[in-house]
């Protein structure tokens, strides 16, 4: 039996993605375009008719707020960064089921898990992965480029509210399971 998660509109996702001093109208602009291009995607109806809001889950709330990291990080409009933008739900899964499975907002004796995003860009690729602090120097000594960028996953996911763990548990925990299947297939 699955249960409905509660869905979200445009302006209360664009509270967790307004910046400082700007209007909230502006964010749900720039929310909105996201969705209109493809970056985010609603739940439900595409067009829900006249009166009615498009729905957000909350995994698009991870992915906003991933991506404004993004934006933010790497000063320019998600339009421009395509294939970094294109890397952003996957990112949001594998981070929100590490959160899940123990993660940061609580202290975790398990496995590590990965607590930081790193975004590297190259004259070749644009590349976004994540990890732990402890393998962050590691990987960046790999990857030859004269900039990364490091989001602490810790901290922006801080700003969540308190029931988004519940709220994305089950789409997050489809997701790996089908991520699992399908590697269970290859092999």
């Amino acid at each position: 039996m699955t249960t409905s998660t509660p869905t979200l509109t445009a302006g209360q996702v664009a509270q967790y993605i307004q910046r400082p001093g700007e209007p909230l109208g502006a964010a749900i602009a720039r929310f909105r375009n996201w969705e209109k291009t493809g970056i985010i995607k609603a739940v439900g109806d595409a067009n829900p008719g006249t009166g009615r809001k498009k729905r957000y889950s909350a995994l698009a709330l991870v992915e906003a707020i991933l991506l404004q990291a993004l934006v933010d990080g790497v000063g320019a409009p998600a339009i421009s960064m395509r294939p970094l933008i294109k890397q952003i739900p996957d990112v949001a899964r594998r981070a929100a089921r590490d959160i899940l499975e123990g993660g940061y907002l609580q202290k975790s004796g398990k496995r590590e898990l990965a607590d930081m995003m790193i975004v590297t860009r190259t004259l070749d690729s644009d590349n976004i992965a994540i990890g732990t602090s402890d393998h962050i120097g590691k990987y960046m000594s790999t990857v030859k480029s004269p900039i990364h960028i490091l989001i602490d996953l810790k901290t922006l996911f801080s700003q969540l509210p308190k029931n988004w763990e519940q709220e994305v548990k089950e789409e997050v925990l489809a997701w790996a399971q089908k991520r699992d299947s399908i590697a269970k297939k290859s092999k």
